[in-house]
């Protein structure tokens, strides 16, 4: 229980300590310290995210919500995942102590870009411990959703027809990647990673050739694939 609990600390931590980002930084353009107070305690709180990564075992746990879309978010960790779990918080942590001196002189917007940095964390920790393609899925999204914030930062006209254009291209990948899950689901009986190998060798090869290649471009188009990628120039 403790493991699996561990995954979920993971995933939904960075959303708690997003909503608690924002507080601390509410006052940021009457109080200057607050936005360095919130600069730190991000940090911190990405620093505490990689820590708790290298304690995920490999004994695959898994951490099961019900009832979510008629169906459950599940996540567990193997060698893989790990591996993924901790280069994304690798990642974070030090892009995080970076931005500190980045943004140094610039105090528009930080306290949203220091929410969606944090809730793209947890997004993308999401994704990395899936257990299966629906989990995948929804956190995904909301990863499509929070990075839309970054493209659009500066607030300039080229960077909001860019963030536009990054949403469109996500909506249209999500829709088509949905799609492509709801066949396969249809056909396989399941979308559970551990599951799949065994129950597409008995599925229609047809339908798992189309939800695939459906799954192939709802994911390209959201990840940038050529030939997919027209929106990430601009972003």
């Amino acid at each position: 229980m403790g493991e699996a609990m561990l995954i979920g600390f993971i995933v939904f931590l960075p959303f708690l300590w997003a909503v608690l980002s924002a507080l601390i930084g509410r006052r940021e353009e009457e109080d200057p310290e607050a936005g360095n107070r919130r600069d730190v305690f991000c940090i911190l709180a990405c620093g505490l995210e990689l820590v708790l990564v290298l304690f995920l075992p490999r004994t695959q746990p898994e951490f099961m919500i019900s009832g979510i879309l008629t169906g459950n978010l599940t996540f567990t960790t193997d060698g893989f995942r790990i591996v993924y779990a901790a280069v994304t918080a690798v990642m974070w942590f030090f892009t995080t102590a970076f931005a500190k001196e980045y943004f140094l002189h610039e105090r528009e917007n930080l306290n949203r870009y220091w929410f969606f940095v944090l809730v793209t964390l947890g997004a993308t920790e999401g994704v990395m411990l899936s257990g299966d393609f629906m989990t995948s899925f929804v956190f995904f999204e909301i990863l499509s959703f929070t990075s839309f914030t970054w493209v659009i930062h500066e607030e300039t006209k080229e960077a909001i027809r860019a963030g536009y254009t990054y949403l469109f291209i996500a909506v249209i990948g999500g829709l088509i990647l949905f799609m492509g899950l709801a066949m396969l689901n249809y056909t396989a009986k399941t979308l559970s990673f551990a599951e799949l190998p065994a129950a597409v060798r008995e599925a229609d090869q047809r339908m798992v050739l189309a939800s695939g290649i459906c799954i192939l471009l709802g994911f390209g188009a959201k990840a940038g694939m050529f030939p997919l990628h027209i929106w990430l120039p601009k972003a």
